[in-house]
């Protein structure tokens, strides 16, 4: 009697939409009409209306879902009723038709992320099921997608927030790695994310997003070496691997043949703890920032090699004392050699094997004692102890102010001609003689200064732009059979044309009225520019860069007579030097005859025996154009078109001399040569260290 009075109160509309519901339950088959009548009881015991709309939402979820599914949607809509009935109200009533955009093989691997992420977050669980077919959309390999889910879900166990935080970055980041175009890479990139996560939890959706930065600019070999020496760094903890992971990319980015050595110093480091092995990680860009203003390249690696491997020499027996000693490496190399600094460190290993305190400030340069003893371990004169000497000689001998820096210590971008400082080797030790150095000093700070006074920098000055004119006709393309005379014989051109129809360069004070009306050049023209109009601008480099020099000694010497002395000390110091030419290869040995010719007072007795003529040619055109005492950089421009032109002619259809420069070819920023640049590159590999510096002292281009 209950049952009829209780069937009467129930509306007609909805007990026929009960028993619709159950007929399309009933046509289910049978596992998921089991798991939807199970799981829909387990709602509606929290919630009736809730369970009621998963019961309405099953029928088209189940073309969508497999049984297991069903129920793990079902238990996701019974957590959020756990704390809302109506958004699990509104979650079923959204069904899962996006999932269809899934592959169904995956849709087990979703679910389980979101049910991780649910017991962590229900708002993040539901925005991830929500935002994933989107994804899927633009994976098109089901593996890949799978594993990446995979990725986030074993990330979900720890956060959910960086779980999710993993898919938002996937598109970008795959995108990215597909840049490198290798597989290889994005297949090793997802297996480090998945390292990353089974170890690290979160911070493998900071590695995820660090992949394409750390990755940026790598070749593919380079990409897989990086990614598989971080996997390794895992074991000493997640953020460890991300300090390695990210600067491992800058490194191989700037000095990719010092990876391997930094490895072995972090290796050695790692055994002492993580907190050592983070802290030199983050050191080594300033390390490698600090020399990136060595412009040679061969010397850069040797010097960022030993200090590498010094300090894991220290390391072994100090951890901090080594990272110290790594920190001040890049202070100390402003201002004295590798070999001092090597000396210093290895006395201070020694001096202080019992105090690991009194070790790490030694280390640190804490200590007046430690300071001291980096200076004073050199065989030389150090910059540091005559810089001021040498700033008061060159401001009394000039009348100009200016300012002294080491070698090592200016950015490149800072070393171009800013007007008024100059650049010396960090030690001199030549003469083993302090008196003898200190006046090789005198005369590298003299040509230096020589250039800001005599003019070397100057910029669209009417002079200037008169000599770019010429130049710039000489080469212009259409004036190539014009050219072409230069490599003929004399004979062959008509004996009665005038001297400048046989192509002989007018001096500049000579053509300035024939330049100056033909082109009009804006203010910044200068000698950089007027280079590059040559054919092959890194010969004509090389060649103006000994004109030049050769140009600032005369002025220096005729302005300055008590110079002289100095000046000659240098010239036969290098005259005894200089190699036999019977002994150069050809492709050296125009550079030699131009070196003697212009910058020693003249070829040597074999040179004049053997080369008569190309001396000859040489000797006219110095004292041609460099002769004047009014002489300036323009001269020097027209000069190296000269013997540009005579360098051509020796060997027209021979690139060696072209060859020679382009092996030894630095940017433009780099190019810097000093009054001895020809004779240090050509010497013997006996050549003291503080000569090989002096071409980047004196000269600087």
């Amino acid at each position: 009697m209950q049952d009829d009075d209780l069937n009467s109160e129930i509306p007609s509309a909805e007990r026929q939409s009960f028993l619709k519901l159950t007929r399309e339950l009933a046509g289910l088959p049978l596992d998921k009409s089991a798991a939807a009548l199970e799981t829909g009881a387990a709602i509606a015991s929290i919630s009736l209306r809730a369970g009621i709309e998963f019961l309405r939402a099953t029928p088209a979820a189940a073309e969508v879902l497999e049984a297991a599914e069903l129920r793990s949607w079902g238990d996701l809509g019974r957590r959020l009723a756990l704390g809302d009935a109506e958004n699990a109200i509104t979650f079923f009533a959204e069904g899962v038709a996006k999932l269809k955009d899934i592959p169904a093989s995956i849709h087990p691997l979703v679910f389980q992320l979101c049910s991780r992420q649910i017991t962590l977050s229900s708002q993040i669980a539901i925005e991830t099921l929500r935002n994933l077919p989107a994804l899927s959309n633009t994976i098109s390999d089901p593996i890949q997608l799978a594993a990446l889910i995979e990725v986030s879900s074993e990330i979900a166990r720890r956060s959910a927030k960086h779980s999710a935080e993993f898919l938002k970055q996937t598109p970008e980041v795959l995108e990215r790695l597909r840049r490198i175009k290798n597989p290889e890479v994005t297949k090793q990139g997802i297996e480090l994310a998945a390292e990353f996560a089974s170890r690290a939890g979160g911070i493998a959706a900071d590695a995820w997003a660090a992949l394409p930065s750390a990755l940026g600019n790598l070749d593919s070999p380079n990409a897989l070496k990086l990614l598989n020496s971080t996997v390794g760094f895992l074991e000493r903890g997640g953020g460890s691997a991300l300090q390695v992971l990210i600067t491992g990319g800058d490194i191989l980015r700037t000095l990719p043949k010092i990876f391997d050595e930094w490895l072995l110093l972090l290796w050695t480091v790692a055994r002492h703890g993580n907190a050592s092995l983070v802290a030199f990680v983050r050191s080594s860009p300033r390390f490698v920032r600090s020399l990136a203003s060595e412009p040679d390249q061969v010397r850069l690696l040797n010097l960022a090699q030993r200090v590498i491997n010094l300090t894991r020499e220290i390391a072994e027996a100090d951890c901090e004392a080594a990272l110290a000693c790594f920190r001040s490496s890049s202070l100390a190399l402003r201002t004295v050699s590798i070999d001092q600094f090597e000396q210093w460190a290895r006395q201070g290993l020694a001096a202080h094997n019992k105090d690991a305190r009194a070790r790490r400030s030694y280390f640190a340069l804490e200590t007046r004692g430690s300071y001291d003893a980096l200076r004073s371990g050199s065989n030389g004169l150090t910059l540091e102890t005559v810089r001021h000497l040498l700033i008061l000689y060159i401001e009394g001998l000039t009348g100009h102010e200016v300012e002294i820096s080491p070698l090592a210590a200016v950015p490149l971008e800072s070393r171009i001609a800013d007007g008024r400082t100059i650049h010396l080797p960090s030690v001199v030790a030549e003469f083993a003689d302090d008196e003898l150095d200190f006046r090789l000093y005198k005369v590298l700070a003299a040509h230096a200064a020589g250039q800001i006074e005599f003019g070397t920098y100057e910029k669209g000055t009417a002079l200037v732009q008169s000599a770019y004119a010429t130049l710039a006709e000489t080469y212009n393309p259409e004036n190539a059979d014009a050219l072409a005379a230069f490599s003929l014989p004399d004979e062959m051109i008509d004996i009665t044309a005038s001297e400048s129809e046989r192509g002989s360069s007018p001096t500049v004070r000579e053509g300035f009225s024939q330049g100056a009306d033909k082109l009009k050049y804006a203010e910044h023209v200068d000698y950089r520019r007027a280079l590059q109009l040559f054919p092959h601008p890194q010969l004509a480099r090389r060649i103006f860069g000994t004109l030049e020099n050769g140009r600032i000694d005369r002025r220096l010497r005729g302005k300055y007579r008590g110079l002289a002395r100095d000046l000659d000390l240098i010239r036969e110091h290098l005259r005894r030097g200089r190699p036999s030419v019977t002994e150069l290869p050809a492709s050296l040995l125009p550079f030699e005859l131009l070196f003697q010719t212009t910058l020693l007072g003249g070829a040597n007795d074999d040179a004049r025996q053997y080369y008569s003529q190309i001396v000859s040619e040489l000797e006219t055109v110095t004292m041609e154009y460099l002769a004047d005492d009014a002489a300036t950089v323009a001269d020097s421009l027209l000069a190296t078109s000269r013997v540009y032109e005579l360098f051509q002619s020796l060997s027209p259809n021979d690139d060696s001399i072209q060859e020679v420069e382009t092996r030894e070819e630095h940017s433009e920023s780099e190019d810097e040569n000093s009054i001895a640049t020809e004779s240090f590159h050509r010497q013997s590999t006996e050549q003291k260290p503080a000569f090989q510096c002096l071409e980047r002292s004196g000269w600087r281009r």
